[in-house]
């Protein structure tokens, strides 16, 4: 105990001490953009052929309903990452930047990516046009207009400026520029950014633009709101059923949630006067912190403390190891990081795939199928993930909707699985309440069925200890009547309290062996105190015949019954056991009494647990469960008990037996 509380001890320690390290690191590490440089001494027009000599030029449609045009456009690598135009220009003109491929992106790169593209104003095209660069979470983005008569216009963007900076407020990098009729420019684009480098360019009007911006934030907004208010719904229900599964999943929506709120441009919109480490530092932390929550999720859900102990701690570690780490998206550290994390992605992918299928194998049950094909689904994705960061193979634009996607099936398998294992527990916890009901009204039955045996006992204790010397007769009866009621004591004790079972329900199983019925239903009144045998009446209407029945069980029920009836008839009136075979197969016991009998009212309430009949004599202590045991004891024979009122009063107990 002393070292689980000195462990406990420990991981609060490391968990305060995080939010320090994340502020110290954010102090000593991170660095703000350095100024945009000034616009360097352009390059004469007459240099753009040799430059982008093999790229068509892209022609301004004048079509309203013209698509955003993606050109060709020429691209190179800088891995000396300079930023000015003409060294840059100099540098292409004398072969020292090496051609990059036409693909959308140039991956997990230091390197600056150089764009070229020509344009053209269409006849009776619009004046006004945008350049779009993509994606949202490139940190430095610069573009430069170099129009035909030698102007040159350049801003300065990137996730690490201010979005109120922006001349043209979108998710994206957008550009607004200007051309005369015929005139033709070249668009240059510098980018670079600490992630995956997935580079795009379009040119679009600006009413479709904004348009398209429009309904793409009315979706984002959408699909981001649900995500947030799945959130809080799993955080609430998992503090109130104190189940960290449940925690642990709202946890990993909101590293989702921040992941691509930073990546989609949403953040910038959201909050245009940010501070220039907002965005790297909400998606980085979504990133990496994705990875913490998933490893805490996962090992929760495949319940890896008991099926993979080794891997659980191995999970820990890494979770340990990713805690203090969520600062560095901010540094110049975070690439290094990341590309430890593309690593370990698909691994863990993999190894979440391959547990997932050892438990369905174990344990066949929907549970398990539907975590296999979330796991499925994250392993796949990561995959795609990795092959989109390394830029090969080319895979297309659509590689990068490869982990939202697989992210989106695996969340909603989770959610499913959540419903799924919540559903499950919720049963548990119902057949748990019933057992505990049972176990109580068990232990109930049994007290009343020791409080007769008891009382007759008491009372032949009293008497002869009130008579001091009795008549030997009487002295011998009495020592009988206690023998009698021991050993139903002891009968009930053998048929229920002896038995082994871990479940609550009575262990109620007849062994069933032939009887001669005339034989046991005498030895049933032999057994009563002989004033008590002295008022029931034995009757075999078609003589003596044998069944199938447990006599230990049938005792018990017929001692119950006739206790009540001797109890609720007057002192001196019969009480009636009889028994006989009807025509349709099986037997009959009737036990007939001479008492006040039941009204219609009460015959509907008969056996109901713990309800006493009005008209209880007085001092009885009953607890209104002998005739409710007697009903079970018939029917774990295959009978049934049924109660009628007899004319001009009495009540009459039907056994019917198979």
């Amino acid at each position: 105990m002393n070292a689980l509380a000195g462990a406990a001890r420990w991981r609060w320690l490391l968990l305060a001490a995080a939010p320090l390290c994340w502020v110290l690191t954010v102090l000593l590490l991170a660095h703000p953009p350095p100024p945009p440089p000034a616009s360097p001494q352009r390059l004469p027009a007459a240099s753009w052929p040799a430059l982008v000599r093999d790229v068509p030029p892209a022609l301004l449609d004048m079509a309203a309903n013209a698509p955003p045009q993606r050109p060709l456009v020429a691209r190179w690598e800088d891995p000396g990452a300079g930023a000015g135009l003409a060294a840059a220009q100099r540098a292409l003109l004398d072969g020292r930047m090496r051609p990059a491929h036409l693909k959308p992106g140039g991956g997990l790169t230091d390197a600056a990516v150089w764009c070229a593209v020509p344009v053209q104003r269409g006849p009776g095209a619009q004046d006004r046009w945008l350049v779009v660069v993509g994606a949202a979470f490139l940190d430095d983005v610069q573009v430069w207009i170099e129009h035909g008569d030698g102007r040159l216009e350049r801003q300065q963007l990137g996730d690490r400026w201010m979005g109120a900076e922006r001349l043209v407020h979108a998710r994206e990098h957008a550009v607004a520029f200007e051309l005369a009729p015929q005139e033709q420019a070249v668009v240059w684009v510098r980018a670079r950014t600490s992630g995956v480098l997935n580079l795009t360019l379009q040119l679009v009007r600006p009413e479709r633009f904004f348009a398209s911006e429009a309904r793409i934030n009315a979706l984002l907004g959408l699909v981001l709101g649900g995500l947030v208010l799945a959130v809080l719904f799993h955080l609430v229900l998992g503090a109130w059923l104190r189940d960290w599964l449940t925690v642990a999943f709202a946890a990993f929506l909101a590293t989702v949630v921040m992941r691509y709120a930073g990546l989609t441009g949403m953040l910038a919109q959201l909050l245009p006067q940010a501070p220039w480490w907002l965005n790297d530092a909400v998606a980085g932390v979504g990133t990496l912190g994705h990875l913490y929550a998933g490893l805490w999720m996962w090992s929760l859900a495949l319940d890896m403390r008991r099926e993979f102990p080794r891997l659980h701690r191995l999970y820990g570690a890494i979770a340990a190891l990713t805690l203090p780490l969520l600062a560095l998206p901010v540094t110049a550290y975070f690439r290094p990081l990341l590309v430890t994390g593309f690593s370990a992605a698909p691994v863990i992918g993999l190894l979440n795939l391959g547990m997932a299928w050892v438990l369905w194998r174990r344990h066949r049950d929907r549970l398990r199928l539907v975590y296999l094909a979330a796991f499925g689904a994250y392993a796949a994705g990561a995959l795609m993930a990795v092959a989109a960061g390394v830029g090969r193979p080319p895979l297309g634009e659509g590689a990068a909707y490869g982990l939202p996607a697989a992210l989106m099936v695996h969340m909603l398998c989770i959610a499913f699985a959540l419903g799924l294992r919540l559903h499950r527990l919720r049963m548990h916890q119902q057949l748990g309440e019933r057992r505990v009901e049972e176990h109580q009204r068990f232990v109930a039955m049994l007290a009343h069925e020791f409080r007769n045996p008891l009382a007759a006992i008491d009372r032949s204790a009293n008497l002869l200890q009130a008579l001091g010397s009795p008549p030997p007769g009487q002295l011998q009866g009495r020592t009988a009547s206690i023998r009698r009621q021991v050993q139903r004591l002891t009968l009930l004790v053998d048929s229920f309290l002896s038995v082994n079972t871990d479940s609550a329900l009575p262990p109620v199983h007849p062994r069933r062996s032939s009887q001669s019925v005339a034989g046991f239903l005498h030895g049933l009144v032999q057994a009563l105190d002989a004033e008590s045998a002295a008022r029931v009446d034995v009757q075999l209407p078609q003589g003596d015949f044998h069944a199938q029945f447990d006599a230990r069980l049938m005792q018990l029920a017929l001692n119950n019954l006739l206790d009540n009836a001797l109890r609720y008839s007057p002192a001196e009136a019969q009480v009636t056991l009889s028994a006989w075979q009807p025509e349709g197969g099986g037997w009959t016991v009737t036990v007939a009494d001479r008492g006040p009998g039941l009204g219609e009212a009460q015959l509907r309430q008969l056996g109901t647990p713990y309800h006493r009949m009005q008209g209880d004599p007085a001092g009885s202590q009953g607890t209104g469960l002998g005739y409710y045991f007697c009903r079970e004891l018939v029917a774990a024979h295959g009978g049934q008990l049924a109660a009628g009122r007899v004319q001009p009063h009495g009540l009459c107990v039907r056994l019917t037996l198979p």
